[in-house]
């Protein structure tokens, strides 16, 4: 649209292109000004790369370099990946390690033994029929512990969600299609253990159907037994008198130390009138063990003795945790290199700069060597 000028009509003059031409030194300092400002960006994205790629190259080249896993990387092999898988570290020699595993490490687990609904289970109170307002038991797993209290409003829900908020390493969860409480340890180990007690302790077994009592017991270290045919004296030290063991519900068993042997007192345990617990001894593991001829809630293995001699023969040289409602875990077990028994709490450990991730019982042998392609790989990353 042409511009409307008064007092030029008739002129002849291009005033569009008058004004044009006037802006054309203005325009020409923005360009210039616009050019710098792209220049400067430009320069900034550089600078930017340049900081990035010395960056990287500085923490991934150069330190990586340093590191002993670069300049003298191993790599270990398992002959037998079903017992075990291995990687090894830079301070693994370039050796075969012979390893037996005995045992796989677990953790303790807890279910119902049945259907527990009765009614509908919006709230406790139908879903078991209480009639008791407020109630409270106490879990715990090694040193940690908690309450936890609910009323007969709750559901089971709010039970599974205090337990799995206890920071006690002891998980819940409730299956209503298979109408089952579930507990189970998230660790494992015989230091891992499910142990109930407190007031309502009885809500676990009578409702959630749940044996709060241990099935077995098992020793939760090896109690360095030489001989099932020595006398117990000759194998622990400090046994001298006479003590009374009183197992499961069998009647009470006296052990003369100076007379009887781990066969003996094995034989005792067995063949006690009323018995309802076999005792055994695995020789490879180096462990005692107790376990219910009962299944279901009526499982239970129960230990105790009449003094203190008794009782300091079971905790100290059987090595079995007392307590009647504590059930534990179980630690892996290999044999290494001739070393007998290592015992560890998970599956997955190193030793020796080789990492092992335990799968199975049997055996295996792991060789190290040095990793020729990972070093050319690591030479040819610096210097391209």
């Amino acid at each position: 649209m042409a511009m409307r000028t008064y007092g030029l009509s008739g002129s002849g003059m291009d005033v569009d292109q008058l004004v044009k031409d006037l802006m054309k030194a203005r325009r020409a300092n923005y360009d210039k000004m616009y050019q710098q400002k792209t220049q400067l960006e430009w320069k900034k994205a550089d600078y930017n790369s340049i900081y990035t790629t010395v960056s990287e190259f500085r923490t991934n080249t150069v330190l990586n370099y340093k590191l002993q896993n670069t300049l003298l990387p191993k790599k270990a092999v398992s002959n037998n990946d079903t017992v075990a898988s291995v990687t090894a570290n830079a301070d693994s020699g370039n050796v075969s390690h012979d390893v037996s595993v005995l045992q796989l490490a677990d953790g303790v687990k807890k279910v119902s033994a049945g259907n527990i609904s009765e009614g509908n289970k919006s709230k406790l109170e139908t879903q078991f029929s209480l009639t008791q307002s407020d109630y409270s038991f106490t879990i715990k797993n090694g040193n940690a512990s908690a309450d936890i209290s609910f009323t007969k409003d709750n559901s089971i829900y709010d039970i599974v969600d205090k337990i799995n908020t206890s920071n006690t390493g002891i998980k819940a969860t409730y299956d209503a299609v298979l109408d089952r409480f579930f507990m189970y340890t998230t660790g494992t180990g015989s230091n891992t253990s499910i142990e109930f007690s407190g007031p309502d302790a009885s809500f676990v077994r009578d409702e959630l159907k749940i044996n709060t009592a241990a099935q077995t017991k098992t020793s939760l270290s090896a109690i360095n037994l030489t001989a099932t045919t020595a006398t117990l004296d000759s194998q622990f030290s400090g046994l001298a008198a006479p003590f009374t063991l009183k197992i499961g519900a069998g009647d009470d068993i006296t052990i003369d130390p100076t007379t009887d042997t781990m066969d003996s007192l094995i034989s005792k345990i067995n063949s006690a009138p009323d018995s309802d617990v076999t005792a055994s001894y695995d020789a490879t593991l180096d462990r005692f063990t107790l376990t219910s001829n009962v299944s279901g809630l009526a499982a239970s293995v129960d230990v105790s003795a009449s003094s203190a001699e008794g009782l300091a023969f079971l905790s100290n040289n059987l090595k079995l945790n007392t307590a009647t409602n504590a059930e534990n875990g179980k630690d892996s077990v290999i044999n290494l290199d001739g070393i007998d028994r290592i015992a560890q709490s998970g599956n997955n450990f190193t030793l020796t700069g080789v990492t092992y991730n335990l799968k199975a019982t049997g055996t295996t042998k792991v060789t190290v060597s040095s990793d020729t392609d990972k070093l050319v790989e690591s030479v040819k990353s610096f210097l391209v």
